[in-house]
């Protein structure tokens, strides 16, 4: 699960390591007992991340996936 949710968030171990905020987001979503809300939290993010579809270029390939699952 969390490297699902590291490629989906883009990050890898370096970004990880440089960025304490990020990581904490991560496992927040990879601890959550409400799964249902952590899938939400990712649209949302995604969703922002590509402008809710105006820029899915700046997506990475597991996140345009997610996002068109979810959309």
């Amino acid at each position: 699960m969390m490297s699902i949710i590291k490629k989906l968030f883009g990050c890898s171990e370096k970004a990880d390591n440089d960025s304490g905020k990020k990581r904490t987001e991560i496992d927040q979503l990879i601890n959550s007992e409400n799964l249902n809300n952590s899938i939400i939290e990712l649209d949302n993010y995604i969703s922002a991340l590509c402008e809710y579809g105006h820029s899915i270029e700046r997506l990475s390939v597991p996140q345009k996936n997610f996002y068109f699952n979810q959309n």
